[in-house]
C-alpha cells in the first residue's frame, strides 16, 4: 500500500500536466501555474496592435521533410491564421525579451483568436530562462520540420522546457 502511495506521487511529480485556457479568455499574455491542484491564469500584458516583418523568418518547407526532428514535435493543426500566428509569437518575444526567468512550474502563453504560443517550465525547483532570439530560432526549425504556419513545439533536452505555437486551448504535454 506505501509503494503504490509512493509510486502515485512520483509518477504526478514526474508528468507535467497541461493546461486548458479557460472559456472566453481574453486575448492578451498570461502567465499560468498550479497552485494547490488548480490552474491559475494571471493576465500579465494585454493584445498589443501587430505589424508583420516584411520578411518571414523561416523558409518554405521542402517536399519530403520529416514529420519529427530531434526535439521538435509537429501538432495537428494546419494553416493556422498567419497574423495570429505572428501576433502571438510577438507577445511570447515581448514577454521573454532578452531574457526573462520563469519560474518553476510556470508557464507563459500568449492567445489570439483560436491560436496559443507558449514557453512552458517543466523543471520542478528550477527556473528556466525564455528570450525572443530563442523562441524565434526554435520556431524556425519547427517551421521546417512541421511546415509553413502548422503547429508544433521545441522541447529542450530532458524535457526542461518548450516553446511552440498550436490552435485551441491546451497546451504543454497531454490534456486530458
Amino acid at each position: 500500500m506505501l509503494f503504490t502511495r509512493i509510486f502515485t506521487l512520483a509518477v504526478i511529480g514526474f508528468t507535467a500536466p497541461g493546461f486548458l485556457i479557460p472559456e472566453g479568455q481574453e486575448e492578451g499574455t498570461y502567465a499560468v501555474e498550479y497552485i494547490n491542484g488548480r490552474s491559475v491564469h494571471t493576465k500579465i500584458a494585454n493584445a498589443t496592435v501587430y505589424a508583420p516583418v516584411p520578411e518571414p523568418y523561416a523558409l518554405e518547407p521542402r517536399t519530403g521533410r520529416l514529420v519529427r526532428r530531434e526535439g521538435v514535435s509537429c501538432g495537428g493543426a494546419k494553416n493556422l491564421d498567419h497574423g495570429n500566428t505572428d501576433a502571438v509569437n510577438a507577445d511570447i518575444d515581448r514577454q521573454c525579451g532578452n531574457g526573462a526567468q520563469v519560474g518553476s512550474g510556470l508557464t507563459y502563453y500568449a492567445i489570439r483568436g483560436d491560436v496559443v504560443a507558449f514557453f512552458c517550465n517543466f523543471r520542478s525547483g528550477f527556473a528556466s530562462t525564455c528570450t525572443a532570439r530563442e523562441r524565434q530560432q526554435y520556431s524556425g526549425q519547427i517551421t521546417n520540420a512541421c511546415g509553413w504556419y502548422n503547429s508544433g513545439w521545441y522541447t529542450y533536452f530532458n524535457n526542461y522546457w518548450s516553446y511552440g505555437y498550436d490552435r485551441g486551448r491546451c497546451f504543454c504535454e497531454q490534456c486530458a
